[in-house]
């Protein structure tokens, strides 16, 4: 099987659950099976996009210390500049009998990197709770000599007073966790690795807060896997199975091809959502919003704010050399149908003042400030971690923070 087609293929079955017997036939193979998993995972362009960051591995089936072959398997990802991935906060994988977790995890012989993190989460309680209550389908706990459970969204101090008391103790497992029944994962038949990439993507925020050397770094800029416009079509075609278009296609033929068109150009703006780098230009913005008491919202659109009746919208997008022009062109697209159709269609908008905002990973070329600006568009990048801009879009955004005018 060809490694690009992997992706497409994988689906968990009911044998993979009903191998989790301890015998050695099946210990073996959930290890095959999870090597496969590895691979679909590692070999996804989400994977290359949002965790190219990470280094992985299976675990053995055999447990060296128990002397017994496992009747459970999982696989991890963690930083890849450190060498042993099993002893830092890992993005896991794990298949038991009755259950599939989709989880952070820190190991209970991890004992430093317990005590990191819960350094961490008792330097930043208020921003670990925020980020906690937003991952409304998982919960976090620990198990080992003592337990604990709870939902991320029920989560309050006296859960996190507990989680601090105990997360470094010996014998500890700490976890964020979804979990899914046999019926729930079979029943995502290939989708399944995309959705242990969402799941993870969800949990990326309160991972890099548990990793605080990672968030003071300038993450590198996402390389999508295709150089220009032709090069998205053609890897929407691999990732999506699309085919090429056929000239004499009847009409049922057509309307088949362009809903799925739509389905995988729906699939590539969220990779595009989900990138590492988008993430963190959301949060910066939010941040620098929010120090200015206004409140931001996401919707279709990536930030919206009011203020004073005034509107101001951001499209963010991540860039490499070659894509400028690109994304470009698809947030104008963006700001201008989310203006019509959402923002002046309502009743309830009428008369507010619309600003529109282009907001980068780094700094665009004087040609793309001066095209956006010739439009009306406000123009933004990040600059040591703060929001900056040409001068007259600076202006823009400042009087409207400040409620200038």
């Amino acid at each position: 099987m060809a490694s690009r087609h992997i992706e497409a293929s994988f689906q968990l079955t009911r044998r993979d659950f009903a191998a989790c017997t301890g015998t050695r036939e099946d210990a073996r193979n959930l290890y095959s099976r999870f090597k496969t998993l590895f691979q679909a995972i590692t070999n996804s362009g989400i994977f290359a996009q949002e965790f190219n960051d990470l280094g992985g591995y299976v675990a053995r089936p055999w447990n060296q210390g128990s002397k017994t072959f496992r009747d459970y398997m999982w696989l991890g990802f963690a930083d890849k500049r450190r060498s042993k991935p099993r002893e830092e906060v890992q993005f896991q994988v794990s298949i038991l009998r009755n259950e599939l977790w989709i989880d952070l995890f820190v190991d209970q012989a991890a004992r430093e990197t317990k005590k990191r993190v819960r350094n961490r989460i008792a330097e930043s309680k208020e921003e670990f709770l925020r980020r906690m209550k937003m991952l409304s389908n998982c919960c976090i706990g620990y198990t080992g000599v003592d337990e604990l459970q709870v939902g991320c969204d029920k989560i309050d101090e006296a859960d996190v007073a507990q989680i601090l008391a105990n997360i470094a103790e010996r014998g500890i497992h700490f976890f964020v966790r979804r979990t899914l029944l046999p019926t729930e994962a079979i029943g995502l038949r290939q989708r399944i690795v995309p959705e242990i990439l969402y799941t993870w993507s969800t949990m990326r925020p309160l991972y890099e807060l548990l990793e605080p050397d990672r968030t003071s770094e300038t993450p590198e800029i996402i390389t999508t896997p295709v150089k220009d416009d032709k090069g998205i079509k053609n890897h929407l075609a691999r990732q999506y199975s699309s085919i090429d278009i056929n000239l004499h296609e009847s009409k049922a033929e057509a309307t088949e091809r362009e809903s799925r068109q739509i389905t995988y150009e729906a699939n590539w703006l969220a990779q595009e959502k989900a990138s590492s780098e988008h993430r963190r230009a959301v949060m910066l913005l939010a941040d620098y919003l929010r120090r200015h008491g206004i409140e931001p919202f996401q919707s279709v659109i990536d930030v919206k704010a009011e203020k004073n009746n005034r509107i101001f919208l951001f499209e963010i997008k991540s860039v490499h050399t070659r894509n400028f022009i690109s994304q470009t062109r698809m947030a104008i697209g963006q700001l201008f149908d989310y203006e019509y159709f959402q923002i002046k269609s309502k009743a309830e908008n009428g008369g507010k003042e619309i600003s529109k905002g282009v907001v980068y990973g780094r700094k665009p070329s004087q040609e793309v400030v001066d095209f956006l600006t010739s439009l009306k568009f406000s123009v933004h990048w990040f600059e040591g971690g703060k929001v900056s801009g040409d001068v007259q879009s600076m202006k823009v955004l400042e009087d409207f923070v400040l409620g200038t005018s």
